[in-house]
């Protein structure tokens, strides 16, 4: 009987490291199949660094033209406003001019 449980027990053990060694061995496969991808990323990691510095400086070169451009339009914005308020005086001056010119026609036609 202690030879039957004995057995039983040898036989519980060699199935318990049976599967501790399959485990073990999928274990492994996942270890090396995650050092393959980390290994992968490594190589990425570089040339995402170059790609993220060219669309930095893309972006601040656009930054900068924007800025400029926006100078620009504001310095125009003023011009034009400055031109409006002169054409818009020398529009006046012409109906003031339009209107003497017609007061006195009319006094002449009297």
């Amino acid at each position: 009987e202690d030879i039957h449980l004995f057995a039983e027990k040898l036989e519980h053990a060699q199935s318990l490291r049976q599967s501790f060694e399959a485990n073990n061995i999928d274990l492994q496969e996942q270890l090396i199949t995650a050092r393959q991808e980390i290994d992968q990323l490594n190589q990425e990691v570089p040339y995402l660094k170059e790609e993220v510095c060219r669309l930095e400086e893309e972006i601040n070169a656009i930054e900068t033209f924007m800025s400029s451009k926006n100078n620009e339009n504001r310095q125009l914005n003023h011009e034009n406003q400055s031109t409006l308020l002169e054409t818009t005086k020398q529009l006046d001056d012409l109906k003031i001019s339009y209107i003497f010119s017609q007061e006195r026609l009319a006094e002449e036609v009297e």
